[in-house]
């Protein structure tokens, strides 16, 4: 509705606590999985312009990729905003964000959640549904699995048993 207000070209120093936390969540562990994966494709394991190729990649490592993110998540969401752990010099808590966000009337903000009518909950769910638990297409996965179970191989629960089924599965490809 703003027009050209819309997009912000170029450095944004209003925009410090989202590059703040992708640097946190970069430093927490997600580099490892970006430079993985350009190695990976570096060394021709798989080639991220073929779409059978991503869907393998997702079928390997979103499990264990999700694994990592609830571990930063859960983290994230119980450290300490501040250094302290008492009240600071001014009487006010250091909070948690999990603790803040659910509870902010402790720490003098306002609770701006409102009630959302469920037909509005269904019509989203049904417009964006969930991704299913494999993280990639429904058909490359149960066609991913045969593979595997032909090959008397498993669903890989490690980085290093991933990096193997993908590379078996792009070479079955």
């Amino acid at each position: 509705m703003c027009g050209e207000k819309s997009v912000i070209k170029g450095r944004s120093m209003s925009n410090q606590r989202i590059e703040r936390w992708w640097r946190t969540l970069r430093e927490m562990g997600i580099s490892f999985w970006i430079h993985l994966f350009k190695d990976m494709e570096d060394q021709g394991m798989f080639s991220s312009a073929n779409n059978e190729h991503i869907e393998c990649l997702r079928f390997c490592f979103m499990k264990i990729i999700q694994q990592e993110l609830d571990r930063i998540k859960t983290e994230w969401n119980n450290h300490y905003i501040r250094a302290q752990r008492l009240y600071d010099d001014d009487g006010s808590l250091p909070g948690k964000p999990e603790m803040m966000f659910f509870h902010p009337e402790i720490f003098g903000a306002v609770d701006y959640n409102f009630p959302v009518d469920i037909h509005d909950v269904l019509e989203f769910q049904r417009l964006f549904p969930s991704p299913s638990s494999t993280g990639c297409c429904e058909d490359y996965a149960a066609y991913f699995e045969h593979l595997l179970l032909e090959g008397g191989r498993t669903v890989p629960n490690t980085t290093e048993k991933a990096m193997e089924a993908l590379k078996y599965l792009v070479e079955k490809l």
